[in-house]
């Protein structure tokens, strides 16, 4: 669950959230810190003092980071970086743009041990990625496009809960139930599911009974898409050193989980689903 309180941790501690956030985490869910990363300035974005350089992004981002911990303690489980790239670097060769997400990574990972990492691209992005995060962001747009104009990754990671995909204005259940359908068919871990509709389809959560149905839609425990996932790209070794090593690929019913993602408008929103 990605918590945003203002376009990141805000200036400090609110109970409110406190209170959400420690309760979500006593439940076993992961709670993420929503952390901007600005493409670390590489598309002209400014931190909020007004810089384009990587050097202050990356400042600006691990004292986001900081915060987030400073203010919610052991109820933070991780950090959600928004804004990510979607290319290794600005020109073919180059890892010098993977390699900012990497260390911003590293940077959680060293000061918070047992940290979870997502970074958020919204797109697919190339295999030098695969280990920038815990969790890539690979599709973030609306049910139609994600029903009719899809693009899949050219690589196969090998945790399939590597992948997380984000879907608003499906406007129905039906509608939600198809896209978390195909995101066990593309093989996402992990999936949301909206109605709600830009400019910020996550000002809202859904109605009690859509979400219900999302839950239960699910997997584990809702019902598993008939339709196997594409046997994977062939692996690029079939040995290692001296040992030999063998490959078969089987179809696999992969499950999804589901997350929520929501701002500081929504967390009275998220009281109204945990009372019922």
């Amino acid at each position: 669950m990605v918590v945003n309180v203002s376009s990141g941790p805000g200036d400090g501690p609110d109970p409110a959230w406190t209170s959400v956030i420690q309760r979500e985490h006593a439940t076993g869910t992961k709670v993420l810190g929503y952390v901007d990363t600005g493409y670390f300035g590489t598309t002209g974005l400014r931190t909020r003092l007004g810089s384009t350089s990587e050097a202050d992004w990356t400042s600006q981002i691990e004292q986001d980071v900081n915060a987030w911990y400073a203010f919610y303690g052991s109820g933070i489980d991780g950090i959600f970086f928004d804004e990510g790239q979607d290319a290794c670097g600005p020109t073919s060769g180059s890892n010098a743009w993977v390699d900012l997400y990497s260390r911003s990574n590293a940077y959680v990972k060293a000061n918070h041990p047992g940290a979870m990492t997502a970074i958020n691209p919204g797109r697919v992005v190339p295999r030098c990625y695969e280990n920038a995060g815990d969790v890539l962001v690979t599709f973030e747009g609306s049910y139609d496009t994600y029903v009719s104009h899809y693009t899949p990754l050219s690589w196969n990671p090998v945790d399939p809960f590597k992948i997380w995909h984000l879907i608003y204005g499906a406007s129905t259940q039906a509608d939600m139930e198809k896209a978390v359908s195909l995101s066990k068919r593309r093989e996402a871990g992990y999936v949301y599911v909206t109605d709600d509709v830009q400019p910020d389809p996550y000002d809202t959560l859904p109605s009690l009974s859509y979400w219900a149905d999302e839950e239960g839609t699910v997997a584990p425990g809702g019902s598993q898409d008939s339709t196997p996932p594409s046997v994977p790209l062939t692996p690029s070794h079939s040995s290692v050193g001296s040992i030999e090593v063998s490959f078969s690929w089987a179809a696999k019913q992969l499950g999804c989980r589901v997350v929520e993602f929501w701002r500081s408008e929504c967390h009275q929103d998220l009281d109204r689903l945990d009372r019922s």
